[in-house]
């Protein structure tokens, strides 16, 4: 067994390394595991991509992109474990490589890759330059600082987690992230609809998406509503709106899932540019807001738009009035004094509530708080008992008046919605 001090030594290794270099310190066979891992970026990264089963022989070839046959052409990339400067046996395999590359008759050399898991030395730069400047073909080099800066795009999210089940270190914090695209779909005639834009969300992260939420709010479609994904989503109780959508997700959504949220349903009334806005919420991880903006040209059958990071100036598009004053009121007495609290605040960009996490209140029996989003300044911190407190709140959380909570050790916080309160 390794002793306290060797397990030091070993961490404060790994920490001046990159990803691939750590290797070397973590796993029995590197070069088996960095072929693996750069194979494995290499597919995630190149479209169209594929990895080749050594078989008598690899032609040559560890990842490919494009056709084998004698009309095609390739695009050839060869994964070589040379952690340490180049000597003259790792550059006579560099020549051989490419040799046997370039002269593979089961397919016609485009261009041909190099992947090695560190940054080159000056001298490694100046042979490798004039070796290839020699060559017929167009030539790349992909070095350790360019698979790092690759690890870290959505797509390399299995790359990430293999190399933390190996225990390399700085490959960034594993959790859910999320994308989502408006997918357009024409609508029978008989219908009275010209489309269905459904809206997808996808978890491009590297950890399971869990107590997942989304709220999702368009421009007043002036036609019939769509409908929710029902296998998958719920609104809660007493929440019927379907402007803005708010709803909690009855599965858990793993890495690389993706899953259909709801339709929007357009017409010959709907105004164009149309807006489509997302917040979602999961355990653990910062709320995303991703949006869109469709334009006339957009609408038609088979198109799909990214929704883009960030909130747009009017993410809620057209969203009217009527709307808005269709939220349910709360019954409760002190679900109406906390909302009443709440919209007393002169800053409507602060309105919320604050649930303070940590300190003593008057007793444990009573919740701490603040009636509003804001925790700085100087609003007074009021109390009230943790039974009535929890059920006003959930009260507020379930017909839309408050968002979903973003929290840290210390506090809980909710946002009002800006739909509900007009």
């Amino acid at each position: 067994m390794a002793s306290p001090a060797s397990n030091v030594k070993v961490r404060r290794e790994t920490m001046a390394l990159n990803p691939f270099e750590q290797l070397q310190l973590l796993v029995p066979e590197p070069r088996q595991a960095f072929e693996d891992i750069a194979a494995l970026i290499l597919r995630a990264i190149v479209p169209g991509s594929r990895r080749v089963r050594v078989y008598r022989g690899d032609g040559g070839v560890d990842v490919y992109e494009g056709n084998y046959g004698t009309d095609a052409e390739v695009d050839v990339y060869q994964i070589k474990y040379f952690p340490d400067p180049w000597g003259d046996a790792q550059k006579q395999q560099i020549r051989d490589s490419y040799r046997t590359a370039r002269h593979n008759s089961d397919y016609n050399l485009k261009r041909w890759s190099l992947c090695v898991p560190v940054r080159l030395t000056k001298e490694d730069i100046r042979w490798f330059d004039e070796w290839r400047r020699k060559q017929d073909k167009a030539i790349e080099i992909v070095d350790g600082d360019d698979l790092a800066a690759d690890l870290q795009e959505d797509r390399c999210a299995a790359a990430r987690n293999q190399l933390r089940d190996w225990g390399v270190r700085g490959v960034g914090a594993a959790g859910p992230r999320f994308s989502a695209r408006a997918v357009v779909r024409k609508q029978h005639a008989r219908t009275g609809l010209l489309y269905q834009i459904v809206v997808l969300l996808s978890n491009v992260g590297d950890a399971t998406a869990r107590n997942l939420r989304i709220l999702v709010t368009h421009t007043e479609t002036n036609c019939v509503a769509g409908g929710i994904n029902g296998d998958w989503w719920h609104q809660p109780s007493g929440d019927s709106r379907v402007n803005p959508w708010n709803l909690h997700a009855l599965h858990d959504l793993n890495p690389s899932e993706h899953v259909p949220v709801l339709g929007i349903n357009i017409c010959d009334r709907t105004p164009v540019p149309f807006s489509i806005g997302t917040k979602i919420w999961a355990q653990d991880v910062m709320p995303t807001e991703l949006h869109v903006i469709l334009t006339s040209e957009e609408l038609r059958d088979g198109v799909t738009v990214e929704l883009a990071s960030g909130k747009p100036s009017n993410p809620l598009g057209t969203a009217n009035r009527e709307n808005q004053e269709s939220v349910p009121q709360p019954t409760s007495p002190a679900a109406k004094e906390m909302l009443e609290l709440i919209l007393k605040h002169p800053n409507s960009e602060e309105r919320g509530l604050t649930e303070i996490l940590e300190g003593d209140p008057a007793n444990h029996l009573n919740a701490a708080f603040l009636p509003t989003a804001a925790t700085h300044g100087s609003a007074q911190v009021l109390t009230a008992r943790k039974r009535s407190f929890n059920a006003a709140l959930s009260e507020l959380l379930e017909l839309g008046w408050l968002l979903p909570p973003e929290e840290n050790a210390r506090v809980r916080i909710y946002e009002l919605n800006p739909d509900a309160a007009g």
